[in-house]
């Protein structure tokens, strides 16, 4: 098994324990800061005391973490995206609006009808 997978599996057993994105979604960026730098913390000292089939373990950890940090990211982003694509649709939409009503009243020497 690859580094990559282990990194893969790491991540489906994390999601099948704390919840997966709809969890991740709700950390902040310091939250998952705080859990990386536990994980990289434990295996600087698996690794610094010579244990390092745990330190491997704690650094896929941290790369699991990693990814699921940004992962959640962009689904964030994502999401932020597109709520300032609506706006600026209906933006665009309330543009028109007052411009047809701006027509009507030049047309009709009144304002909208």
């Amino acid at each position: 098994m690859s580094i990559y997978d282990d990194i893969k599996a790491e991540r489906k057993r994390a999601d099948e324990e704390y919840g997966g994105p709809y969890w991740d979604d709700k950390k902040v960026a310091a939250r998952w800061h705080a859990l990386i730098d536990d994980r990289a913390f434990q295996a600087r000292t698996d690794d610094e005391n010579g244990d390092l089939v745990s330190a491997r373990h704690r650094y896929v950890q941290v790369a699991a973490l990693a990814v699921a940090a940004a992962e959640s990211t962009e689904r964030l982003l994502a999401v932020a995206v597109a709520e300032a694509e609506a706006d600026i649709q209906k933006a665009k939409e309330a543009q028109v609006d007052g411009q047809t009503d701006s027509t009507r009243a030049d047309s009709t020497g009144q304002q909208g009808a």
